[in-house]
């Protein structure tokens, strides 16, 4: 049924205003008024929603309660003249949102007199309202701050960005959570929650977590810095504003959590002020620790204590019994959330509850456990997070602490966390430094994060310890790791020593590993050789990817550039159908192609820029172009290097040979440790920085690297670095010969 009012009113005002309901029938308006203590459930929802104009008795006591800011906001966010205000007060300093439209303070008889004169067509023109509003998520225990309700939906409304300030215990999560739960239908592509956050890696893990959970995105092999790229892409197709809550952010994170997305709305909170107070809502504290000594059962108690032994984020419903969260719910200790709940970080801190932590601790260790066996979950980080966590209570066997964190490693490795993932692998390492299988674990970890000096030393005690006790598979795997740090590190001789004890075994994967060796070293038919000897069939599928783009590499470094984009274009039409588009390795593929043929796309076509500005005067081209195609790439990626050396080739051709020895001299390093010392692309970045040392007065230097080129060298860098020699060195001499022998003397 419609009614032409609902008439909305704190329960200690229910004498006023079933006053005003009277007069307001007695001008022929049809009026709703709840029974004594309605709760806000679907059918009061459906009530209000078919309604055409709502009617606040707007005292001083209006916005304390929930139903109220409940109504009043759900009508606020509804287009039309919707809503007037009855404010029997003599200040109109505690009404919000401030300019709410008031009819007037008199009698009830006038007022609804003068409602019908004045607003005559606010009633029968109203729209009914529409949208579902998002009450089942309100916090239990909130009262109050409407204000700073409206204040935040004024600052979202605004920007993008908002932050929530105040000290421990000030209700922030709680404010955030009313906001949600009022302001829902401004948000029709959804409210996502994340946090507590600690650091950037458990943000990265929950945004995919949110990803691929609630998005549905395919993020296969994705590395976590694509993430953030690929969550705002989705949002952009869907054009739907959606609200994201992170909570409790530190200070290092603050400036980082944004999608920059136009459709996304941001809300942190933080015990940390931000540098900039526009878009902040302050609060105040609200009750000290003596707040947490509220009586409670002893379901109740262990339930606090096992939040404590947890990480700082949302926990599951199932760690915990129904009627002990409501007692926390209810002494405030703890509040839920959309998929959760989450304890005070006040009483985590207060200390009470030594007395259950052990039997919390060894129960909730068998929970974790068999949880993070399953395959889907739909917030896998935060149970990752509560296993390391849980890992590092004392009261845990050691047993459990380690299958805790060797667990929650695997995890994180599984979907590309490597930082998250060593750090796991480290702790494990702390708690047992001599295990065999755990040293090669972190060695593969720590390879996969680019720390090649701690794999090498990882995976060689992990051979060393694994041949003392006789298990030759891991002592082969172990040198497998470590001889793939050695090539990454540059260090070939120590390499080619553990290839020579390798090579015996002819594994698929130990082939594929020298192969690339072997390219780093410059060394492509060598390579192509022992790539040639694997039988079809060998190789798992992983490893045959990875076999395939090393066909394009090499194609690539052979000088045939057709062959190498075709063999990556192969490549990449079996990731996407394999859904591995957003994979590194899918990444590396199109960087190949886009080399190999840089006319196709717009990376191959800012490399091609680039190569021509090499040619052109304009001092102004480099720095952009270098800007235009470096940063979506790692300073190490091969694409990087080689644009830094036509940089540096640029300015030697615009006769800057100080700033060309600059920009050569930081690129050469690099290009050593990546790519090798006698890879042809490092020969000539040897050669060109030779030239701009000899140019720069420093010939002894400069003549000295020509000689090595010319030494080491194969192909064409031998050959230029012969003619450099010459015009250096050799026809000076000639020159100088001739004009001794020919020219007077003067």
């Amino acid at each position: 049924m419609t009614h032409d009012v609902y008439l909305s009113f704190d329960e200690a005002d229910r004498g006023p205003a079933e006053s005003l309901a009277r007069a307001l029938r007695e001008n022929g308006l049809d009026v709703f008024v709840g029974e004594e203590h309605t709760e806000v459930d679907a059918g009061l929802a459906a009530v209000l929603l078919s309604s055409r104009l709502l009617l606040a008795y707007y005292s001083a006591r209006y916005s304390r309660g929930f139903r109220c800011q409940w109504e009043l906001t759900t009508a606020a966010l509804q287009p039309g003249p919707a809503i007037l205000a009855v404010n029997p007060e003599p200040g109109n300093a505690h009404v919000a949102p401030v300019g709410l439209r008031e009819v007037g303070k008199t009698e009830a008889a006038t007022v609804a007199a003068e409602l019908v004169r004045r607003v005559p067509g606010a009633v029968r023109a109203a729209p009914p309202f529409f949208a579902e509003p998002a009450w089942r998520t309100r916090p239990e225990r909130f009262s109050g701050r409407f204000a700073q309700l409206w204040r935040l939906h004024s600052l979202v409304s605004a920007g993008s960005r908002v932050v929530v300030h105040g000290p421990r215990g000030a209700g922030k999560t709680a404010l955030v959570r009313q906001y949600a739960a009022l302001f829902g239908p401004v948000f029709p592509g959804g409210i996502h929650w994340l946090g507590p956050v600690d650091a950037a890696a458990t943000l990265a893990a929950e945004l995919r977590d949110l990803a691929v959970g609630r998005l549905g995105l395919r993020l296969a092999g994705a590395p976590p810095g694509r993430v953030p790229a690929l969550v705002t892409a989705r949002l952009d197709e869907l054009r739907q504003r959606v609200l994201l809550i992170v909570d409790d952010v530190p200070a290092p994170l603050l400036d980082e959590v944004s999608l920059g997305s136009p459709f996304v709305r941001t809300v942190l909170t933080s015990r940390v002020r931000p540098a900039r107070s526009a878009g902040l809502v302050e609060l105040a504290g609200l009750f000290p620790r003596a707040a947490f000594a509220a009586p409670l059962d002893e379901s109740a108690h262990r339930l606090l204590a096992l939040g404590t032994l947890l990480a700082a984020a949302p926990i599951p419903l199932w760690l915990g019994e129904e009627s002990a969260l409501s007692q926390l719910v209810a002494a405030g200790f703890a509040q839920r959330v959309f998929d959760g709940w989450l304890l005070d970080p006040g009483a985590r801190e207060a200390g009470l509850w030594e007395a259950e932590l052990a039997g919390c601790a060894r129960s909730a260790a068998d929970a974790l456990l068999a949880e993070l066996d399953r395959p889907v979950h739909p917030w896998p980080s935060r149970l990752r997070r509560h296993a390391a966590a849980l890992a590092g209570q004392a009261a845990v066997p050691l047993s459990r602490r380690l299958d805790l964190l060797r667990s929650a490693a695997a995890g994180h490795e599984a979907v590309g966390e490597l930082s998250l993932a060593a750090a796991r692998r480290a702790e494990v390492l702390a708690l047992r430094p001599d295990d065999p299988g755990d040293l090669l674990a972190a060695a593969r970890v720590e390879l996969g994060c680019g720390n090649y000096a701690e794999a090498h030393e990882h995976a060689r005690r992990a051979a060393e310890l694994a041949d003392g006790d006789g298990d030759d598979r891991v002592a082969c795997r172990g040198r497998f790791v470590a001889m793939r740090a050695l090539d990454l590190l540059g260090e070939y001789e120590r390499a080619d020593v553990l290839w020579t004890l390798l090579s015996e075994r002819d594994g698929g994967p130990v082939v594929l590993a020298r192969v690339a060796g072997l390219r780093l070293r410059g060394r492509p038919d060598q390579a192509f050789r022992l790539l040639a000897a694997v039988r079809p069939g060998e190789l798992p599928p992983d490893a045959a990817r990875e076999a395939q783009l090393e066909v394009a590499r090499l194609q690539l470094l052979s000088g045939d550039a057709e062959t190498a984009a075709r063999v990556a274009l192969d490549l990449m039409a079996g990731l996407l159908s394999a859904e591995l588009e957003n994979s590194p390795l899918y990444q590396e593929a199109a960087a190949l192609r886009a080399e190999a043929v840089p006319a196709d796309d717009p990376l191959g076509l800012a490399v091609r820029r680039t190569r021509a500005a090499v040619r052109l005067p304009p001092r102004r081209v480099l720095a952009a172009a270098a800007r235009g195609v470096a940063d979506p790439l790692p300073d190490s990626h091969p694409l990087t290097l080689r644009l830094r050396f036509a940089v540096g080739r640029a300015h030697e051709r615009l006769r800057q040979y100080d700033r060309g020895r600059e920009v050569l001299a930081a690129v050469l390093p690099r290009q050593v440790a990546v790519l090798g010392r006698d890879h042809p692309e490092t020969a000539e970045t040897r050669l060109a920085l030779a030239v701009a040392l000899i140019m720069t007065g420093e010939p002894v230097q400069g003549l000295a690297l020509v000689r090595e080129v010319a030494a080491s060298g194969t192909g064409g860098p031998r050959r230029r670095a012969l003619v450099t020699r010459w015009l250096f060195v050799a026809l000076p001499r000639r020159l100088a010969a001739f004009a001794h022998r020919w020219l007077p003397l003067g």
